[in-house]
């Protein structure tokens, strides 16, 4: 089965138009990813293909998909949900990057998954398909950019705080 929804059906997500289907099958993929007699997270096929899709749901809203964190199209739209693929979004359990990205406010839902994927299962599994755990340049420089637009003096420390620290690694 991992191999088959790599080859026949995750390449085509964005033919999807049914939100629930969608839905449907990311609970599968969510669920059966450690499943002990399937264990999606084994099927080298089936992880080399989730970690290069756009299946991840975001916060994003639809008005939004003006591709502020992709550079190349690589945002789907199904039904009201925005997909970006694993390592184009943050991990939500890094503090610092939710304290300088906005984890907890409008500004956060472009650069972490949407709240119903944050649950350990999913988070688990982004991890394992490139769900980033440090800010790079460009999402930096996006972040940063959003808060001097949005006039966040606070969110601005933050990423300033976040760039001296990283800096001093």
């Amino acid at each position: 089965l991992p191999n088959a929804l790599a080859r026949l059906v995750v390449p085509h997500l964005a033919a999807y138009t049914d939100e629930s289907k969608l839905r449907s099958l990311l609970t599968l993929i969510v669920e059966e990813w450690e499943n002990g007699t399937s264990s999606f997270s084994r099927s080298l096929e089936l992880r080399n293909v989730l970690s290069a899709a756009s299946f991840v749901p975001t916060g994003l809203p639809i008005s939004s998909t003006s591709g502020t964190i992709t550079e190349n199209d690589e945002l789907i739209v199904v039904g009201s949900m925005t997909l970006a693929r694993p390592d184009k979004l943050l991990d939500p359990s890094v503090e610092e990057l939710a304290e300088a990205c906005g984890l907890d406010d409008e500004n956060g839902s472009l650069f972490f998954p949407a709240v119903q994927c944050r649950s350990p299962e999913w988070l688990r599994m982004l991890r394992d398909l490139g769900l980033r755990r440090a800010l790079d340049p460009a999402t930096f420089l996006a972040a940063a950019e959003l808060a001097a637009e949005k006039r966040e003096p606070r969110r601005s420390r933050q990423l300033l705080k976040h760039l001296r620290v990283d800096f001093e690694r």
